[in-house]
């Protein structure tokens, strides 16, 4: 198996719930910086004298993970809510937290995920999975796009579909963990980094607009927050 971080898509079915699979095997790295994303992770952790499976939830802030050389970990990263098509388990009990699981799902798949880094494998469980349990939308599926847009106001939005702001924001907590404005500034906070990361010429005032901060010093006190790092770290980084 080869060395390293990678990432991979899932087959076209799973997409709307699944963002990515990633594999981390033999890294040097013993630390690394999870950012606040919105996501929920599933995580296979083999060792060569055990292994584990893991789930952690969202997260408010920056959070250090740390790796053993030479271990192999296997990750489902779904997206925001949709973890539960797969999983009974409160996303809020789950925020800036992560719990040692075992579920029919998964248990006996393990040792194949692990041992052959058959990462296809993953596909044939989860949908094997929506066939028996198939996938119920739910009316924060369809708010989603709202909230990410950043367009309309919270309030608008629980008005939009009939709730009040407090059961609304309730309703959104317990399926992704996050308050909708917790979230909504998660989810500028990706797109500003992602922005940052891939257009090192574009300058961050001009990004802190396009991303619908108030100004440069409302993206820096946001990623100082969120990551405990301002965002010129992030283009040196590069």
């Amino acid at each position: 198996m080869q060395k390293g971080y990678f990432q991979y898509q899932p087959t076209p079915i799973l997409r709307p719930f699944v963002d990515c699979y990633w594999l981390s095997f033999g890294s040097e790295c013993i630390q690394f910086d999870a950012l606040p994303d919105g996501a929920i992770d599933i995580v296979y952790h083999a060792s060569p004298w055990a292994s584990n499976t893991w789930i952690y939830g969202t997260t408010t802030r920056s959070t250090k993970i740390q790796l053993m050389s030479d271990n192999c970990y296997i990750g489902i990263r779904f997206r925001p809510g949709q973890y539960r098509h797969f999983l009974s388990i409160s996303a809020k009990a789950l925020t800036d937290a992560h719990s040692d699981i075992s579920t029919s799902l998964f248990r006996s798949h393990q040792s194949v995920l692990i041992e052959a880094g058959e990462l296809e494998h993953i596909d044939r469980v989860l949908l094997k999975h929506l066939e028996k349990h198939p996938p119920v939308l739910h009316v924060m599926d369809e708010v989603m796009p709202f909230i990410q847009s950043g367009h309309m106001s919270i309030p608008d939005i629980a008005a939009v579909y009939g709730k009040s702001a407090r059961q609304f924001e309730r309703t959104f907590t317990d399926m992704i963990g996050l308050s909708p404005s917790q979230f909504r500034v998660i989810d500028r906070f990706q797109k500003a980094l992602k922005l940052i990361s891939q257009q090192p010429y574009i300058p961050l005032a001009e990004i802190a607009y396009a991303m619908g901060y108030t100004d440069q010093s409302h993206m820096i006190r946001d990623f100082k927050r969120l990551s405990g790092r301002p965002p010129k770290d992030f283009r040196e980084l590069r």
